[in-house]
């Protein structure tokens, strides 16, 4: 048991409770704790089992990363969690929401649910270093929820791509084995240069010919696997390219001008047209009123010659 509690703990210290992730290598766990690779092995399986962890993210070995391209290798990423039964809230009755006063008790739901969230500050000892940052933080609450950010619309300031990184690791699964600031910080370049949130997330998907990136196995290196993929869509100056939204913007306004350019031909022929239809009837006119003149004048002439 002093092992289990031992790995446990070094576990929980390493964590950054933010996101209520943790990265520990086994290597690490073994050096800290002075238990071998094995013993760290069947705990970290254990905590897995029992519901205390979940794994986010798998690791890889050096040799793997070093194939890759990466400098080294990744440990996997885990999240804390407490299990407890969740309960059913229900609506409160017209009487309690005229007093507002609750009381209906919430019916409890059958157990082996696990929710995941972060230890409470009663874990953390008053001696610990990392007590004074816990009372720092201010996680989004119903009274300050989390801003979903419109995938059509691009984020200019850090507010806004703060929002929008949020939202991507809601849309893009990938995205939530990192944390909101390094999908800023690989997305950022890229909003900067005029893309919408919709944008980064196509070109995640699609290459710029719109075909689509294979799938094959899981993301292991999630910010290697941004930027092989947006490094398609960057121009041999290093410099984002045009993004879909703004192609297609561009293509429509084209459009737009093109058939503009059109109807003005189409007035200037058919004001032509019309100008040189009434100037062949005055020159038709004239001649039938130059005939009817000689017509005239040959008809006063021939009486005379008598």
């Amino acid at each position: 048991m002093a092992s289990y509690l031992a790995i446990a703990r070094e576990v929980a210290l390493c964590a950054d409770w933010t996101w209520a992730t943790t990265r520990p290598t086994w290597d690490h766990l073994a050096q800290r704790t002075g238990r071998s690779r094995r013993t760290v092995a069947r705990v970290l399986a254990w905590l897995r089992a029992t519901g205390l962890l979940g794994l986010v993210a798998t690791g890889r070995s050096a040799g793997a990363a070093a194939m890759a391209g990466d400098d080294g290798a990744d440990a996997a990423l885990y999240v804390l969690a407490v299990p407890h039964a969740l309960r059913l809230l229900t609506s409160p009755s017209p009487a309690s929401a005229a007093t507002g006063r609750e009381d209906a008790q919430p019916a409890p739901t059958p157990t082996g649910v696990h929710e995941v969230g972060t230890p409470s500050r009663e874990a953390v000892s008053e001696g610990d270093p990392r007590a004074g940052a816990r009372a720092k933080l201010s996680p989004p609450t119903a009274d300050r929820p989390l801003t979903a950010w419109p995938p059509s619309r691009r984020p200019a300031t850090r507010p806004e791509m703060a929002a929008a990184a949020a939202t991507a690791r809601t849309l893009c699964p990938p995205l939530r084995a990192t944390t909101a600031p390094w999908v800023v910080a690989l997305l950022r370049e890229f909003w900067l240069a005029g893309w919408t949130l919709r944008d980064t997330l196509r070109a995640l998907d699609e290459r710029p010919d719109g075909t689509p990136w294979p799938h094959t196995t899981g993301v292991r290196h999630v910010p290697g696997w941004v930027r092989h993929r947006l490094a398609a869509w960057v121009t041999d100056a290093g410099t984002p390219q045009r993004s879909p939204s703004q192609t297609s913007a561009a293509a429509q306004a084209h459009t737009r001008a093109l058939a503009r350019a059109r109807d003005e031909r189409r007035v200037l022929e058919d004001t032509q047209r019309a100008s040189g239809t009434e100037a062949a009837a005055g020159a038709a006119a004239a001649r039938e009123a130059l005939r009817a003149a000689r017509n005239q004048s040959s008809a006063h002439r021939r009486p005379g010659r008598r």
